[in-house]
């Protein structure tokens, strides 16, 4: 007996709980808003990768006083991105959420999009430098690296030291 009297104060208060989002329809809601950000990093251990561009959506919780109280990363193209945008949001200030007016704690999902911003460093061809360097290269011939066969990208550095022919 006493089992089902708990199930029924069970149901009851689910019930009541299932009524919330109804009553809260009704109010005026307003999202956290951002007003500081620190921007997300490209990870630099996928820099010498073939990956350029990563996903993570994150929930976060902001607090009536709008600081960032926990997050909760939802999914990730590559783990790599996680700690970037775990380190980024920790530095992220904010605006509380409102409900009717009043500052109210919040959840919101977030979705970042991250790119590696690729840099091509030119040395101007007039230079004696630049032009020394264009004539060593022109001599290069290239194969790719290969791994069991199979054709693998490499990250390579070449160093040149130029000496006055004085």
């Amino acid at each position: 007996m006493k089992t089902i009297v708990r199930l029924r104060r069970l149901f009851a208060w689910i019930g009541l709980v299932a009524l919330l989002p109804l009553a809260l329809s009704a109010a005026e809601i307003t999202p956290p808003v951002v007003i500081q950000t620190d921007e997300v990093r490209f990870p630099p251990s996928l820099s010498n990768s073939t990956i350029t561009t990563g996903k993570v959506l994150v929930l976060i919780s902001v607090t009536a006083e709008g600081t960032l109280s926990d997050l909760l990363v939802a999914a990730y193209d590559h783990e790599a991105f996680v700690p970037e945008v775990e380190a980024a949001l920790r530095q992220w200030r904010f605006e509380p959420g409102k409900i009717d007016g009043q500052p109210a704690p919040m959840r919101v999902l977030l979705q970042f999009e991250i790119g590696a911003r690729k840099r091509v460093v030119a040395l101007d061809a007039n230079t004696t430098f630049a032009a020394a360097a264009i004539r060593a290269l022109d001599g290069w011939k290239f194969s790719p690296p290969r791994s069991k066969s199979r054709p693998v990208i490499v990250h390579f550095q070449q160093d040149f030291v130029f000496a006055s022919e004085e």
